[in-house]
């Protein structure tokens, strides 16, 4: 078992979600906020040395952790990290994910299908209707869907509208997708940790 990457790991999943909380009570992020964790699961898919067993169960932790950050209810995020984790493990994708192009496209294509499937199991379990039409939308999130649509003020599509929730879907997607690169490498560097510590261990001479 690698105890002491699997920590690394799930450290710096729990220090990304804690600064990007801290973050967003001081700026909106709003719709452009990304889902942190979401590329730290895809990386544990498409590694070929990570065993099921292990990615399944960090992934299930990450999701616990984005869950609790987020106040969602327990479960929700926790099941669509673990069965990303099992569909990029299971596509075969495997590290031609050098490139950051094909990264960030990767990235935002799944993460548009963990937010539809997250929107799918709210509208499941989570009545009233999942578009509830609360108010216009205002800010950043009001500027695109007036851009979009031509409307503003009273006539703008409201926030929780359709149009709404694809805006933050797409939102959320690209901003996730423009932090994996980065997420991506510290994972591959904290994955290897283990390997580092064993060599290093192996070469010390004995006493």
């Amino acid at each position: 078992m690698r105890f002491f990457a699997n920590g690394a790991i799930l450290a710096f999943g729990f220090v990304l979600l804690a600064l990007q909380a801290s973050l967003a009570a001081r700026v909106s992020l709003h719709p452009f906020t990304p889902n942190l964790v979401l590329p730290m699961v895809i990386f544990l898919g498409v590694q070929p040395d990570v065993g099921l067993l292990r990615g399944a169960s960090l992934s299930f932790i990450l999701g616990y952790l984005l869950d609790a950050f987020c106040g969602s209810p327990l479960g929700l995020s926790t099941f669509v990290l673990v069965a990303t984790f099992m569909v990029a493990r299971g596509a075969g994708i495997r590290l031609f994910l050098r490139g950051s192009l094909f990264q960030i496209a990767l990235v935002f294509v799944a993460s548009i299908l963990a937010g539809g499937t997250i929107l799918a199991l709210r509208a499941i379990f989570s009545p009233p209707d999942p578009f509830p039409l609360d108010m216009p939308a205002s800010g950043l999130a009001g500027d695109l869907v007036a851009l979009f649509t031509s409307s503003a003020g009273d006539d703008a599509p409201r926030v929780g509208s359709v149009v709404g929730t694809i805006t933050t879907m797409l939102g959320s997607a690209l901003a996730t997708a423009v932090v994996a690169p980065a997420i991506f490498a510290t994972m591959r560097r904290l994955d290897a940790l283990e390997t580092r510590r064993r060599d290093a261990a192996e070469g010390a001479p004995a006493e």
